[in-house]
C-alpha cells in the first residue's frame, strides 16, 4: 500500500539510536571551532586529482590492519607457551553429566579481552580512514542538503553496519530467498575468518604430523588474521570510496531523467520496478543504491511503498517500451549496476540478457569500461558523457 509523501522525507532524518562506535565515528564529523564542518567543499567534485592520496590511506590502513591481526594471533598464543600456569588460574570445573569438563576462566576472559581489543583497534582503524578519505576529498560538504545522510552513510561503512536502509523504501534484495536461506547467508559471513584459521590449522598439521611444534600451529594463524582483517579493511575502504564518488554522478543522472520525465508517468511509474529488480540483482544492500533510491523518488514524488516485488516479466515489459524511454530505462540499470563500484556476475548475466533482449544497445565491455571509469574517479561528468547523459 502506498503512503503519503511526507513519510519519503523521514528515512533521511529519523536514524536509528546509535551505538558507541558510531557516536564515535559521527564525531569526526563533528563542526570544527569556527561552526563549520570539518570536511569542507572542494572546488571539484572527487575526480583523478585525489587518487594519490586516497591510495595512500588506503595502503596505510590495510598494513595497520593485517598488523593488528598478526599481534592478535600473537598475543593470544605465545603467553600460553611461555606461562602455561597462570592461564590455568581460576579453572572451575563444569559438569555436563558423564563428560563434565574444565573451564579456565582466566584464559577465557583473557582471550575475549584481546577479542574485543582488536575490534575496536580495527573499527578506530577504519573510522580514520573513511574520515580522512572524506576530508581529502571535501565530502560531504556543508552546503549539501543530505549532508547528515552522507556522513550517516560513512559512518555505517566505517563500523560496517548493514543499514538495510532500502527496506523503509520498500525495497528487499532478498525477494524470492527464503527464511533459512537468508539466516544460512549471515552464519556463513560470520565464520569465514574463523574456518580459514582451523583450515590452515589442520593442513599444517596433517603436513607435519608428531612432528609439528604446538606453538608454531598456533601462530601459523598469524598470516591468515593479518590477510582477513587487510582484505576487510580494503572492503570497507574501497565501500567509502565509491560512496564519495557517487553522490555526482547519481545527482547528474536524476537531473538528466527529471529534465525529460518530469511530466511523465511512463518513467515515474517504471522506478518502484527498477529500483527492485537493480536490488535483486545485487543480493545485497547498499548505501549508494538507497541514495539513488531516494533521490529518484523524491525528485519524481512517488509516494514509498510498504513493499514492492518486481515480477519476472520486467525485463519482456522494458523491450515493449519506445526507444527512447527503453534507452534511459536502460540507463538508470546501468547507472544503479555500477555505483558499487563493480560488475558482479549476476549483473553481467542481466546485462546479456538486456542486450538480447533489445533493452541495452551498448555491448558488456562498454559497460565495463564506464564502470572503470567511475571506480577510477574520472567525475561523474564524463561518465554520464559515455552513457550519452551528458553534454
Amino acid at each position: 500500500m502506498d503512503r503519503p509523501r511526507r513519510d519519503l522525507l523521514e528515512p533521511l532524518g529519523a536514524p536509528e539510536t546509535p551505538g558507541f562506535l558510531e557516536r564515535l565515528a559521527h564525531g569526526y564529523y563533528s563542526p570544527g571551532p569556527d561552526g563549520q564542518p570539518v570536511a569542507r567543499p572542494p572546488d571539484l567534485e572527487p575526480t583523478l586529482e585525489h587518487g594519490p592520496a586516497l591510495r595512500r590511506t588506503k595502503l596505510r590502513t590495510l598494513a595497520l590492519s593485517a598488523l593488528a591481526g598478526a599481534l592478535g594471533v600473537l598475543l593470544l598464543h605465545a603467553p600460553r607457551h611461555w606461562f602455561p600456569d597462570v592461564f590455568r588460574w581460576w579453572t572451575v570445573a563444569v559438569p555436563l553429566g558423564a563428560y563434565g569438563f574444565d573451564l579456565p576462566l582466566f584464559s577465557t576472559l583473557y582471550g575475549l579481552t584481546l577479542a574485543v581489543a582488536e575490534i575496536y583497534c580495527l573499527v578506530l582503524l577504519n573510522i580514520r580512514a573513511v574520515h580522512g578519505m572524506a576530508r581529502t576529498c571535501g565530502f560531504p560538504s556543508g552546503q549539501d542538503p543530505d549532508r547528515d545522510l552522507h556522513v550517516r552513510s560513512l559512518v555505517n561503512i566505517s563500523v560496517e553496519k548493514d543499514a538495510r536502509s532500502e527496506l523503509r523504501l520498500g525495497l528487499n534484495p532478498w525477494q524470492g530467498y527464503s527464511r533459512t536461506r537468508i539466516a544460512i547467508i549471515f552464519a556463513w559471513n560470520r565464520v569465514k575468518a574463523t574456518l580459514s584459521n582451523v583450515v590452515v590449522k589442520m593442513l599444517l598439521r596433517r603436513i607435519l604430523g608428531r612432528y609439528a611444534v604446538r606453538l608454531f600451529i598456533d601462530l601459523a594463524g598469524m598470516p591468515v588474521m593479518a590477510a582477513w582483517n587487510a582484505y576487510a579493511a580494503g572492503k570497507v575502504i574501497d565501500d567509502a570510496r565509491v560512496r564519495i564518488l557517487a553522490p555526482g554522478l547519481i545527482q547528474g543522472s536524476v537531473t538528466y531523467f527529471h529534465r525529460k520525465y518530469a511530466d511523465r508517468e511512463a518513467f515515474s511509474g517504471l522506478l518502484y520496478d527498477a529500483l527492485q529488480y537493480l536490488a535483486v540483482l545485487k543480493r545485497a544492500f547498499h548505501e549508494n543504491h538507497y541514495l539513488l533510491s531516494v533521490s529518484l523518488l523524491k525528485a519524481f514524488e512517488v509516494p514509498l511503498r510498504g513493499a514492492h516485488e518486481v515480477s519476472d516479466d520486467f525485463v519482456a515489459r522494458l523491450s515493449g517500451l519506445d526507444g527512447d524511454l527503453r534507452e534511459d530505462v536502460a540507463r538508470l540499470i546501468i547507472i544503479g549496476m555500477i555505483i558499487d563500484g563493480r560488475l558482479s556476475w549476476q549483473e553481467r548475466r542481466a546485462i546479456r540478457r538486456l542486450i538480447e533482449a533489445g533493452v541495452i544497445s551498448q555491448p558488456l565491455e562498454d559497460i565495463r569500461r564506464v564502470t572503470d571509469s567511475f571506480t577510477r574517479g574520472q567525475g561523474a561528468t564524463s561518465v554520464l558523457r559515455q552513457l550519452k547523459m551528458g553534454p
